[in-house]
């Protein structure tokens, strides 16, 4: 090629290049990784639309996953300010755990984790990202409390916790520095104690409309304090949350916005009576995609309509379990579950009265006692043989 050849085909490509809007070339770039996007600011054109790439809804996601990549994060702040999304993924590999400074009341644990050898890494640099909206903390080496940590992200719309297990926090904590959150999950091992607060001071954040709590038992409350809110999808399994569902409540709307609920326990209801109405309750959530988890209705602890367990053999029928029909294979599973578990109150249709029930019982006893017999003789029958 000559000399003439390769100055043409150049102008060639830099006139496809100036076609090329800022905001396309900014698109085009949101698909590739933070470091990718990075590199390619060779000329002013490019370090506009890698500006623009990091920022909104759309922008790039920057994964940091090794210590090294947190230390990049000084540098990424100066180039990117406007940066909107940050995915903090911790690793397993001891040269690369992302092992942040002892904050305040640690855990004292029994066998510390091994940190590598490396520098602790400092949550200051995160306040440099003014306009940082979604923060995933995942897998990090972090324990007791950083107060000034959500301080400083007062614009988040979205916060992820996972397997932070030694970060403490307060729901107060959420509530008072994230007032434009829409989803907040915080997914931990069972039984975390370092989470705690009562669910309803979340009901005074308007815009939350995700909220997934997984494995911390100390976070208690009534979910039905979130009943006015407009939450979509509500998740609060391995908690100490209760759900006390008012049934007429639920007829004027609360929860109106929610399509999927996954709470521990089940609806709890005063009355035998009561029963019927919670069982067309059920059936109203669960045409909305909402289904309970657990056994689905039970009578309250201090119900008058519950009868003391007859001679220690089974326990009163004080619940419901709903078999839904809508997968055959679980359909399958759940009525197999239930043939197991009906024992004596095969039959009814409806829960059995104080007398039926001891009548229920006694008569299942007998037929145990007489089929026992019945194996006790044939078995007799062919030792003599």
């Amino acid at each position: 090629m000559t000399s003439s050849e390769k100055i043409k085909k150049s102008r060639t490509h830099q006139s496809l290049l100036d076609s090329v809007g800022v905001d396309e070339l900014a698109r085009a770039l949101s698909f590739l990784g933070w470091k990718e996007v990075m590199r390619s600011r060779a000329c002013r054109k490019f370090k506009q639309a890698a500006a623009l790439a990091f920022r909104g809804e759309g922008g790039v996601i920057c994964e940091i996953k090794t210590h090294r990549d947190y230390q990049s994060l000084h540098m990424l702040a100066r180039t990117f300010p406007e940066l909107s999304t940050l995915h903090i993924q911790g690793s397993w590999i001891l040269s690369d755990m992302l092992h942040f400074p002892d904050g305040d009341d640690p855990v004292a644990l029994q066998d510390p984790e091994v940190t590598g050898g490396t520098t602790p890494l400092d949550f200051n640099v995160l306040s440099a990202f003014s306009n940082l909206q979604h923060l995933w903390l995942c897998e990090i080496t972090a324990n007791g409390r950083y107060p000034r940590l959500l301080s400083m992200l007062t614009g988040l719309k979205s916060l992820l916790l996972m397997h932070t297990n030694n970060l403490k926090l307060e729901l107060s904590e959420i509530r008072r520095n994230c007032p434009l959150l829409e989803e907040l999950m915080i997914h931990h091992d069972p039984d975390n104690l370092c989470v705690t607060g009562e669910i309803g001071i979340l009901s005074e954040m308007q815009n939350l409309e995700s909220l997934v709590i997984c494995g911390c038992p100390r976070v208690t409350g009534d979910a039905m304090q979130l009943a006015g809110s407009s939450l979509v999808y509500l998740s609060l399994l391995q908690t100490g949350v209760t759900l006390n569902f008012n049934f007429d409540s639920i007829g004027r709307g609360d929860f109106s916005e929610l399509t999927s609920l996954r709470v521990p326990g089940c609806l709890t209801v005063t009355n035998a009576e009561e029963a019927i109405s919670a069982v067309a309750t059920v059936c109203r959530l669960e045409k909305r995609g909402i289904q309970l988890e657990g056994r689905s209705i039970s009578l309250s602890q201090d119900s008058a309509d519950r009868y003391p367990t007859y001679r220690h053999y089974c326990t009163p029928p004080d619940d419901i379990e709903v078999v839904r029909a809508d997968e055959y294979l679980r359909y399958v599973t759940d009525l197999a579950l239930l043939e197991e578990t009906i024992g004596p109150f095969k039959g009814f249709y409806n829960r059995p009265t104080e007398e039926e029930y001891q009548l229920a019982v006694e008569n299942a006893i007998a037929k145990n006692i007489a089929e026992h017999e019945k194996k006790m003789k044939e078995k007799r029958h062919q030792s003599s043989k």
